[in-house]
């Protein structure tokens, strides 16, 4: 396609063998970690409950990484970060620029291809504003000895020069986690709220568990999630169900290749179809959202992705080895409190029309990169006062405390 060469993969054991088994050396970021932004992301989700999941997935990030806490969508730190989302989602679209697919267009005059070459600069000009402006706010903290204890302190500590690496490299690394990891969370939220309409009888399952482990005098927490299996098998299922992106990540091929058959040259973009979340030779009912086809399955999903056989992967929503998502233990932890805290708390359940009849979920997507649900309505009900006591105890205390040194992740 335009001169380039692409190859979309449907299987997982294709997958496993093109993206890991003959790619480069690649190790899953340690777990280790992740387990000490919990604190953050335990008040963020008690906070989730009366806010929408982008203040949620934002706040954890844009904590973790700069130590900024977003306490309302109205915060004008966030507001610059949701541009910056909107505008990645619009550039990444697939389809959406033919020089993408016909690179031969760039010889001809810009403004008979879309101008791509002025929006770009355009929307470059300003995420570079924005990465550069937060980076050198927080390396100022760092000089002055008052910048709290997160990622980008010690990233910078690491000797960022005598690594090669520039100021705008730096703003930029630490920018895209914010990219990668608020709005493919919110994403994943959102879709499982979706879903579970449809799907009232997994609510039921996912309650009944939660009530005899968690029982209804405290919100659940980390140290329950080893008592939860089913809560763990939903998040599998709502990522092989719904994965994060459609096409997902593009791969490159370094030299030529074979696989089964099929000649791959050197310089073709590999793809991950999305197609593997719903082969019929390895699902059964891929199109039903079934959380019990992973009872079996004890690994996290960083083990997961690591076993030699790619067929009993759980998914492939964190892409795959050079192109996997460096923040998944973050993601699971986020997913995992805000699942449980969500469906410990409230019955989800379809609105009504005017003529008192349930409203069906369509489970749709709207156009674009990420596999974001279409506007939808959905009833939350507090399961009873005593919980929603709690849920607004919490929401109090979180609004409260949200920046306070309980939350230094040394502790």
């Amino acid at each position: 396609m335009g001169g380039a060469d692409w190859i979309w993969v449907n299987t997982a054991s294709a997958a496993k063998e093109l993206m890991d088994k003959r790619g480069s050396n690649h190790t899953a970021l340690n777990f280790n970690p992740s387990t000490s932004y919990k604190p953050v992301q335990d008040v963020e989700s008690k906070q989730s409950f009366y806010d929408i999941n982008h203040r949620y997935s934002a706040s954890i990030v844009i904590k973790v990484v700069y130590g900024h806490r977003v306490p309302d969508q109205d915060d004008p730190f966030v507001k610059k970060i949701y541009e910056v989302l909107h505008q990645f989602t619009l550039m990444s679209e697939p389809g959406k620029w033919l020089v993408n697919a016909f690179p031969s267009l760039t010889i001809l005059l810009l403004v008979l291809v879309q101008n791509w070459w002025k929006i770009g600069g355009e929307w470059f000009e300003y995420d570079r504003e924005v990465y550069l402006k937060l980076y050198r706010d927080l390396v100022k903290q760092i000089l002055e000895g008052s910048a709290p204890e997160r990622f980008i302190q010690d990233f910078y500590k690491g000797g960022l020069e005598k690594s090669g690496i520039s100021e705008e490299q730096a703003a930029y690394a630490a920018g895209g986690l914010i990219e990668a990891g608020s709005e493919s969370t919110s994403t994943v939220i959102n879709a499982w709220i979706l879903v579970f309409q449809a799907y009232p009888h997994v609510v039921a399952a996912a309650q009944q568990e939660l009530d005899r482990v968690v029982e209804s005098d405290r919100l659940p927490t980390y140290d329950d999630e080893d008592s939860l299996p089913y809560i763990r098998v939903m998040i599998k299922e709502t990522l092989r169900f719904w994965p994060i992106t459609k096409p997902g990540m593009s791969h490159a091929s370094t030299e030529d290749d074979w696989y089964d058959g099929y000649f791959i040259p050197k310089g073709s973009v590999v793809m991950l179809n999305w197609a593997i979340h719903y082969d019929e030779n390895r699902w059964e009912n891929p199109y039903t959202y079934d959380p019990t086809r992973f009872l079996s399955d004890s690994y996290i999903s960083a083990e997961s992705m690591n076993l030699s056989d790619g067929n009993l992967r759980d998914h492939s929503g964190y892409s795959a080895r050079r192109r996997i998502c460096s923040g998944m233990h973050l993601a699971q932890n986020s997913l995992y409190i805000s699942m449980a805290r969500t469906l410990w708390a409230f019955n989800i359940k379809c609105p009504r029309n005017e003529t008192g009849r349930e409203i069906e979920p369509k489970i749709v997507s709207d156009p674009g990169f990420l596999n974001v649900s279409t506007r939808f309505q959905a009833v939350l009900e507090p399961r009873n006062q005593k919980h929603a006591d709690i849920v607004e105890k919490e929401w109090l205390v979180a609004k409260a405390d949200g920046d306070s040194p309980i939350l230094s992740l040394g502790l």
